[in-house]
């Protein structure tokens, strides 16, 4: 398992023993520490500042025994929220390079960044904790929803992993509809604190807010708070 103490990033076995530390930091803070598939990587956020006079976040990566930490970002923005691809060959998380939180992927082969989602003037806001379904081939994320009511919703949606076919799992709230400002969230099975466990049979991250469960040879499932499973593919 891997997880945050303080400002710190550790590792121990999954029956608690064989506790590690694999960061030292004085002046930054480690947080959302995530396995690659194949438990050899471990990807996280650097905030640059751990006083938080400097709130740019970026993400790095960095071996399993905490050698050879490789920066992967470089914004004076916040990088956050990651995700693996079950090929390992990517990264998605949530920017706000573009001036609003937006969803992007990392190729860790090229170093390219795409942005898939886009805030709008038509009731799309900012969309934030991008999950991977297990065959790689779509995204689950949170979509902020713009209406007259003051806050701002969010619903469950999900697209095609280049970004195309972006639709919500359930019905929107109508623009301007202050009854209709409920908010809907998805998570993970496990939810309680912030660690992951190693691919081993089970895969479980804990505290993300948007999640496929299932296999890729079976059917794909969102686990929805405060409503049933919705199965979709």
């Amino acid at each position: 398992i891997v997880f945050r103490v303080d400002s710190d990033i550790y590792v121990m076995n999954d029956d608690g023993s064989g506790r590690r530390r694999l960061t030292h930091n004085t002046t930054t803070k480690n947080s959302y520490p995530r396995w690659s598939p194949d438990g050899t990587k471990i990807a996280f956020t650097r905030y640059m500042d751990k006083n938080k006079i400097q709130t740019s976040s970026e993400l790095f990566l960095m071996n399993s025994d905490g050698t050879e930490p490789q920066r992967l970002t470089h914004n004076n923005v916040t990088d956050h929220y990651l995700s693996w691809s079950p090929d390992g060959t990517k990264i998605a998380f949530m920017s706000e390079r573009s001036g609003n939180d937006e969803v992007h992927v990392l190729d860790l082969v090229s170093g390219a960044v795409t942005q898939l989602t886009l805030a709008d003037d038509n009731g799309i806001g900012g969309s934030v904790a991008p999950d991977w379904s297990p065959d790689g081939t779509q995204l689950a994320f949170e979509r902020f929803l713009r209406i007259k009511a003051g806050l701002s919703p969010k619903n469950i949606y999900v697209m095609s992993a280049d970004g195309q076919h972006q639709r919500p799992l359930l019905p929107d709230p109508e623009v301007g509809d202050p009854s209709r400002s409920g908010s809907f969230r998805v998570g993970r099975r496990m939810d309680n604190g912030s660690s992951s466990l190693k691919s081993s049979g089970l895969k479980a991250d804990i505290s993300r807010n948007s999640s496929f469960s299932g296999s890729a040879a079976g059917k794909r499932k969102l686990q929805i708070l405060m409503t049933d499973s919705v199965t979709i593919g």
